[in-house]
């Protein structure tokens, strides 16, 4: 693969973060920052519609790519990095280490993680709120996020944390409403683990129609890469921003974009409403596979931002595929058969009528001389014929081209029938 983009641009207007732009996209360690969470968002949104084995998912950047199914947080370079001394290649595919992330979902009723109010005041529309308690692991969550909202139906929130290759979230509502108009309340006390595999993977870019497969298989165990811990535990602090960053009126962002993908499974599964979700199992196979989206797309964030902004690029063998016509395929025979036999029956034609270019003319109507002398020649044999020819034979009178004095050539006078003949009557 080839080299990173030494050219990009580094943004101003984002504070102590750092975010580079380029052509095709903008690129951050941090990727809480609106642009980022938005799509991040957007995509994991809509991650249990496109579980299936020909389901295209998009790319988080701006290169156009889609990946079959999920990305596993691979195939970053594709699109930013091009291969060196290769133009316009048809598909490509490269081998990298990543990480086989699985969600599993539950819920806990002994769950220590809810909410703290700073501030109560229902009738002014005034409340203030952060995340308190601990993780299903026992980790005290950071509670430095402090919220507003106008309704206590409003609120959902999760903390994140990372530890011993597992990331832990730990969902919260307010329980204590009788109504629920956003469909939030039953994330009261879902605790959710990641756990992260490293694997070899296989990613084969088409880049005609723009789509990666990333592909892996159970051969062989590979070790914990050492850059394994701070990777995903870089990614917990952006993603428990996510809560935070809004401002939850008429609902949480968030919990929205959460409930439009467990719809949407629900859907897939002919589910109504009406439908009961034993043990809630569309509920947690959406969620799942929501934080899954989630964290490949940040681990691949990561990773493109590694090349774009910091320049770290690794070396690795590809195998590339070029465009090329195939000489032995039968519609290329045929085709250029059929081409020569009507050239070569057109040059056999012109043969025989010139008697093998013995008699052809050598009148070169480009040449002013040749036109001049060729055609007063031709005018004065004419009008000495039509002189002495009756008025009766006039309109048999046949023309010729033919060679005359200096080995010019002529329009001469040749009566009817001669050999050679040119039917142009007078």
């Amino acid at each position: 693969m080839g080299s990173g983009d030494t050219t990009a641009t580094k943004a101003k207007g984002f504070g102590p973060d750092s975010v580079w732009i380029t052509n095709t996209g903008l690129f951050t360690f941090n990727p809480s920052i609106s642009s980022i969470r938005g799509t991040f968002l957007g995509l994991a949104s809509t991650a249990s519609n496109t579980t299936g084995p020909e389901s295209l998912r998009p790319k988080f950047d701006q290169t156009g790519y889609h990946h079959f199914n999920r990305s596993f947080g691979v195939g970053a370079a594709a699109g930013p990095i091009s291969i060196p001394d290769t133009i316009n290649p048809s598909w490509y595919s490269f081998p990298e280490v990543g990480f086989l992330s699985k969600a599993s979902c539950m819920y806990n009723d002994s769950s220590a993680f809810g909410i703290r109010y700073l501030a109560q005041n229902d009738i002014t529309y005034n409340l203030r709120f952060q995340a308190n308690g601990t993780l299903a692991n026992g980790m005290n969550v950071i509670r430095e996020f402090n919220q507003i909202t106008p309704q206590r139906h409003d609120i959902f929130i999760w903390s994140v944390a990372y530890a011993e290759r597992k990331t832990y979230i730990s969902l919260a509502v307010d329980p204590t409403l009788p109504t629920d108009p956003y469909d939030f309340k039953r994330f009261d006390k879902v605790q959710c683990e990641i756990n992260y595999e490293p694997r070899n993977f296989s990613v084969k870019v088409n880049a005609t129609a723009k789509t990666m497969l990333a592909s892996t298989s159970n051969d062989a165990a590979v070790p914990w890469p050492d850059y394994g811990d701070a990777v995903l535990s870089g990614l917990d602090n952006p993603f428990r921003h996510y809560p935070a960053d809004e401002s939850m009126y008429f609902g949480s962002q968030l919990g929205h974009s959460i409930v439009v993908n467990i719809n949407q499974l629900r859907l897939i599964r002919n589910e109504s409403d009406s439908t009961e979700d034993k043990n809630n199992a569309t509920m947690f196979q959406g969620l799942e596979e929501y934080f899954e989206s989630l964290y490949d797309n940040g681990i691949g964030m990561l990773s493109a931002t590694r090349l774009i902004g910091a320049n770290k690029t690794t070396p690795v063998v590809a195998a590339v595929g070029l465009p090329a016509i195939k000489y032995g395929e039968p519609i290329y025979i045929c085709t250029v058969l059929a081409i020569n036999i009507i050239v070569l029956i057109a040059f056999v034609v012109e043969a025989v009528r010139t008697r093998g270019w013995a008699h052809m003319a050598s009148l070169e109507l480009s040449d002013v001389a040749s036109v001049v002398l060729t055609a007063s020649n031709g005018g004065t044999a004419l009008a000495e014929k039509v002189y002495q020819t009756t008025p009766e034979e006039i309109g048999h009178i046949r023309l010729r081209l033919r060679k005359t004095v200096g080995d010019w050539e002529a329009l001469t006078i040749q009566e009817s029938g001669s050999d050679g003949s040119l039917d142009v009557k007078g």
